[in-house]
């Protein structure tokens, strides 16, 4: 009969649309989507940026070290660095890379700062905190050699352009015969290492013309 289907007909664009709303409301009842997609984007975004692998500022080469945290007056050292000029100097930390070797079986926790500059020269409030390692475990037991010990996790900060900064490394405790070694540079006049007993201004000045070894991380 005219404009009758023959028996045994499938629509098949009819079907085909029905299979894919039920896919569909399948796929947004699911949790991996309602939580999870959600969830593993960000932690997508999350992974790559936490590589934190782009070197913005650095110190490189080593003549020597200094001890940390073998005595109350070197459980916080500090050195410092001064970003470039323009839009080069300024970037988010996302991390910093110090180059450490051991004395002992040391077990204090380190923790990894940047401080601001107290316009003397010396570190002056925390403008930025990284993530916390025990020094048994992150710092390698053969002298002199050294390795980057790596502190990411940083919280949010960007620096300006054509400003000096301090990296600071503190101590929980100190040890006399258990401490961290950080490895020392020769730089010119103007590059200030610091020391102290607390972590608050004022810094002891240690070496006026020396750095101690380090990657700033963005």
């Amino acid at each position: 009969m005219e404009g009758c289907r023959e028996t045994g007909y499938v629509d098949t664009g009819n079907a085909m649309r029905n299979l894919l709303l039920a896919l569909l409301i399948l796929l947004l009842a699911s949790p991996s989507f309602a939580g999870g997609g959600a969830t593993m984007m960000m932690v997508g975004g999350t992974a790559a940026g936490a590589t934190c692998s782009t070197v913005a500022d650095n110190q490189s080469s080593t003549d020597g070290y200094v001890n940390v945290a073998g005595s109350a007056d070197t459980q916080w050292f500090a050195t410092s660095f001064t970003t470039a000029s323009g839009a080069p100097g300024v970037y988010t930390v996302c991390g910093l890379g110090l180059f450490l070797s051991k004395q002992g079986s040391p077990t204090m926790d380190l923790t990894v700062y940047v401080y601001t500059d107290n316009g003397a020269n010396s570190p002056g409030t925390v403008t930025s905190t990284c993530e916390t390692k025990n020094a048994s475990t992150v710092v390698p037991t053969t002298q002199p050699a050294s390795e980057e010990t790596k502190f990411v996790s940083c919280s949010n900060f960007t620096t300006s352009s054509s400003t000096r900064y301090f990296i600071v490394l503190g101590s929980s405790a100190t040890n006399g015969i258990a401490y961290i070694r950080w490895d020392r540079v020769a730089a010119a006049f103007g590059n200030y290492t610091r020391k102290d007993t607390d972590g608050v201004d004022p810094f002891a000045l240690d070496d006026n013309s020396r750095r101690l070894k380090f990657n700033v991380y963005k």
